[in-house]
């Protein structure tokens, strides 16, 4: 996914969200459901990325990533493990 694509699902999911849902065709939530999957599953690349570097760096413990970030060790590590 372009970085390109990845801001327009996101926008996208924004204006879908935005919208009485109850109004919207199912076509447009089938779509908004494959974006949204798209987003969370680079989402996650993303965010290992970021834990990759951050564990890269001296005196930083799974722990203090933990403590600052709010997201269970073992969720950091699979993030991580994904990282390019």
């Amino acid at each position: 996914m372009t970085s390109r694509e990845e801001s327009e699902a996101l926008m996208n999911l924004q204006e879908l969200l935005a919208r009485d849902l109850s109004k919207v065709s199912l076509d447009e939530l089938y779509q908004g459901i494959k974006e949204s999957e798209l987003v969370f599953d680079q989402a996650q690349v993303w965010t290992g990325r970021l834990v990759a570097e951050v564990r890269r760096r001296p005196n930083v413990s799974w722990s203090k990533v933990e403590e600052a970030t709010g997201v269970p060790k073992a969720t950091l590590d699979r993030r991580a493990s994904k990282a390019p």
